[in-house]
């Protein structure tokens, strides 16, 4: 839809790393998420998008499952965040921040309100990611979810 509403967007491909749209000569990466808020941390965020492919968080998970006693590839929320005050963890997330941070520095992002209300489309954030803005929300299907705060 952003396209038709820009003159000059132009639309990403399959290989075109994380741009969705260039607009004035400015790359974009889109995503569809929610806004959410957390019990543990304070501010405004945003989850329920993954990172793209290129973004290896294996070591990630198994730190998590080491750290946990898990062995389950599902780690909610509500269980990441048990952990989020330890030392531990914030060795973990810091390593999920630096590569996060890598696949989010080469563009701006747009986020687009993807909830089921009747503001499902509407922009909520549109701009760069700064490292001190990621966490992690949680583990599932295979990755971890990020929650960028915003506010």
């Amino acid at each position: 839809m952003l396209y038709y509403m820009l003159d000059d967007g132009i639309i990403g491909g399959g290989n075109s790393a994380g741009v969705d749209i260039t607009s004035d000569g400015k790359n974009y990466e889109v995503k569809a998420v929610r806004k959410t808020t957390n019990k543990v941390i304070e501010g405004k965020f945003v989850h329920n998008f993954k990172l793209g492919g290129t973004v290896n968080v294996s070591p990630v998970i198994k730190d998590l499952q080491e750290l946990i006693n898990i062995n389950k590839t599902e780690i909610p929320s509500s269980k990441i965040n048990e952990y989020r005050n330890t030392h531990e963890f914030s060795k973990i997330e810091n390593l999920y921040r630096e590569a996060a941070s890598y696949y989010f520095n080469n563009h701006e992002i747009i986020f687009l309100d993807n909830s089921t209300s009747k503001t499902r489309g509407n922009i909520i954030f549109i701009g760069r990611i700064k490292p001190e803005s990621i966490y992690i929300e949680r583990v599932t299907s295979g990755t971890v979810k990020p929650l960028i705060k915003i506010e």
